[in-house]
């Protein structure tokens, strides 16, 4: 991405055009050089903005963190398949009864059920604890909520994602940047 920006700003000094013209000397320079170069690259104390995911964050520390998307629940998708498997249970079918074409959930499946909402929850606070813990100085959390003014009245009820306006008494006394 680096090298493209590179190459866009050169094209840019040689005088402007288009986005026609600007492939143009993309392809043009592409095929009579062969070789592109490589990008140049930033170094670790450089002052930039980094996106990675929580996972590539552990053990970092960042000035300001932005946290996006804390609306949303925790990924517990594993826990609806028809079949389940964990590492100590073995697999949990559903019940099926094909002459009144019937299904339920087996005892062996609601017990791995139950185990797996519980490791895969148990999981998620870890992930959300590492991104909450990378910040030094400052730590944002954007979130959204299809219920803003019953959330706002039940003063949150214990639902994710509550956003709360600057002027609420939620924020009264805390520093404001």
């Amino acid at each position: 991405m680096r090298l493209l920006i590179d190459k866009a700003g050169q094209f840019e000094r040689l005088g402007s055009g288009g986005l026609f013209e600007f492939i143009g000397f993309f392809e043009k320079l592409k095929a009579s050089s062969g070789d592109m170069g490589t990008a140049s690259t930033i170094g670790e104390s450089e002052d930039v903005v980094r996106l990675m995911s929580i996972h590539k964050s552990k053990g970092l520390e960042f000035p300001v963190v932005v946290l996006a998307g804390a609306g949303k629940n925790f990924n517990l998708r594993d826990t609806y398949d028809k079949v389940l498997m964990h590492k100590n249970y073995g697999v949990g079918l559903r019940y099926t009864d094909p002459e009144n074409r019937y299904y339920s959930e087996s005892l062996p499946q609601m017990i791995m059920k139950r185990q797996l909402k519980s490791e895969s929850l148990a999981e998620e606070m870890r992930i959300l604890y590492v991104a909450l813990t990378r910040a030094v100085d400052k730590l944002i959390i954007t979130g959204t909520t299809g219920r803003f003014d019953s959330d706002l009245k039940d003063g949150c009820g214990g639902r994710q994602g509550i956003t709360y306006p600057v002027e609420s008494p939620i924020w009264t006394g805390l520093p404001q940047y």
